[in-house]
């Protein structure tokens, strides 16, 4: 049985994340149309949040972040917060497919393995926790960039040259481009050997509430089999896996 909640903190809550979201001071029309809350209600835990310290009254019936608040959560180290909630899922999804899996985000262009998991027979030793690899290559790099906003994508590819790993990895920009918008449509990545010609991995995002991708999530293998024959059913496990890490973000 489900524990219960207390649905007006949960409502209040919800109007504050609202507010955290967006980059202008939000008015309370905007709070009641978008949380769906009637305008006494949106105005009850906005005054509450305002008290509280966690939200600030620019003028009347407008609201934005509060500086101080927002200062005391950059104290907070992200990738520390997502390795604590996503770490107990990828020891069991390792487990589950009897190999390695990581869980990465992009920092400066490159893939930050933040999680690894390995099992004791797998013999993926090429990356380590918080060591960062090239992102074009890797299936989990792939889901990262095609996540990317268009700008920040074509800045990317315009970045510099794409050396070849393997005689497999795609390094010329219009290829690369391809690629991306082929793991945007179906929403998964790909190594086909692109890194290790003896490697072969799949990678799905991780997203929160509000469909912001958190990172991505990857299973490597070293027998191509398993991403082509048995591709569905791994995707299956990852799927799953960022749902779980997601909803403890507010994905639904």
């Amino acid at each position: 049985m489900a524990t219960p909640t207390i649905k007006s903190f949960d409502r209040s809550m919800s109007v504050l994340q609202f507010v955290l979201g967006e980059r202008e001071p939000v008015e309370i029309e905007t709070v009641c149309r978008e949380v769906g809350v009637p305008m006494s209600t949106a105005y009850r835990y906005l005054t509450t949040l305002a008290r509280s310290g966690l939200v600030f009254r620019a003028r009347p019936g407008v609201y934005l972040p509060n500086p101080a608040f927002l200062k005391e959560l950059a104290r907070f180290d992200a990738n520390a917060i997502l390795m604590g909630a996503a770490r107990p899922a990828l020891l069991e999804l390792g487990k589950s497919l009897a190999t390695t899996v990581h869980f990465g985000v992009l920092e400066d262009d490159m893939v930050n393995y933040i999680i690894k998991v390995t099992q004791e027979n797998d013999t993926a030793n090429f990356t380590r926790e918080n060591q960062q690899l090239e992102a074009y290559c890797s299936a989990i790099g792939k889901v990262l960039l095609a996540g990317l906003p268009v700008v920040e994508k074509e800045a990317y590819l315009g970045s510099g040259s794409f050396p070849g790993l393997t005689e497999k990895t795609l390094t010329e920009p219009e290829e690369i481009r391809a690629e991306l918008a082929r793991t945007a449509a179906q929403d998964f990545g790909v190594d086909d050997g692109e890194i290790d010609p003896a490697l072969f991995c799949l990678a799905v995002p991780v997203r929160d509430g509000q469909g912001r991708m958190l990172g991505a999530l990857s299973a490597s293998f070293r027998q191509r089999s398993r991403i082509t024959e048995g591709r569905a059913e791994i995707l299956t496990c990852l799927r799953g896996v960022a749902e779980r890490i997601g909803a403890i973000f507010g994905a639904s």
